[in-house]
């Protein structure tokens, strides 16, 4: 391949990775924001986000207020993964349940995949409590330190499993993962259908997270609630059977 070709293809890819940005942004935002709002929260330029925002106001993607000055989503860009549905939940369920969750519980409610060795979060309702975690749409996790990820592991072979602590322990500094450890976690997730960390992927934050059942074929994903750790572990008990009875795993 070319210089030319290779540097129009890297764009074309940093031009499709802003977008789903954007559309991530607006679905953790759920209310119209401004040019320079959409700038700072995601990092990118002002003049470029005014030109992706305006060709996406063209394709009707975006609907834009010019007396307000804000951009929305348009009922399009609802309608185009309509289709998608999962075996159990379909993705407006999905919200509803992780809103309820949130109620119910008090914490931050996260909705998480597999990204080769990593979790990255897909949907995140925050909490409403005065400490907040820093959980974010498109953020990304070390898979086997987060119960999430824990959670997603559990589907895995024990032989899969130690190849990826091979991986992660390569490419991370510090304190490795020992694989019997995280083996002897996974097979207790296994029986209990609940993964817990604390003070894992963040200092001060506890999670508990259960695999939402799916249909084969299906991306794997899992669902987890936290906050700090004083609150998830005082309401450990009722924020189990909530999210056990929520996914029908009771």
């Amino acid at each position: 391949m070319s210089a030319s070709k290779a540097g129009a293809s890297l764009s074309a890819i940093k031009s499709a990775k802003r977008v789903l940005e954007i559309f991530e942004f607006f679905a953790q935002r759920r209310r119209p924001a401004s040019i320079g709002e959409i700038a700072a929260a995601l990092g990118y330029p002002q003049s470029s986000t005014s030109v992706m925002m305006r060709c996406l106001q063209e394709l009707r993607y975006m609907q834009h207020d010019p007396v307000a000055r804000v951009y929305r989503p348009t009922l399009r860009l609802a309608l185009t993964s309509s289709w998608l549905r999962e075996d159990h939940f379909s993705g407006e369920e999905l919200t509803r349940l992780m809103t309820a969750l949130r109620d119910q519980t008090g914490g931050s409610v996260v909705l998480g995949i597999q990204a080769d060795v990593d979790l990255q979060y897909i949907q995140v309702v925050p909490s409403k409590l005065p400490v907040q975690l820093v959980m974010r749409i498109g953020q990304i996790r070390p898979l086997c330190r987060t119960a999430v990820g824990k959670a997603l592991l559990a589907r895995q072979t024990n032989e899969i499993i130690t190849g990826i602590v091979r991986r992660i322990n390569a490419r991370e500094e510090g304190e490795r993962i020992v694989a019997k450890t995280l083996l002897a976690d996974i097979a207790e997730v296994r029986r209990t259908k609940l993964a817990y960390s604390a003070n894992a992927a963040s200092s001060g934050a506890a999670v508990i997270a259960a695999l939402i059942p799916s249909a084969d074929g299906d991306v794997p994903m899992a669902l987890g609630i936290g906050g700090p750790v004083e609150h998830i572990n005082a309401n450990r008990a009722m924020i189990e059977r909530s999210l056990l009875a929520a996914l029908r795993l009771a």
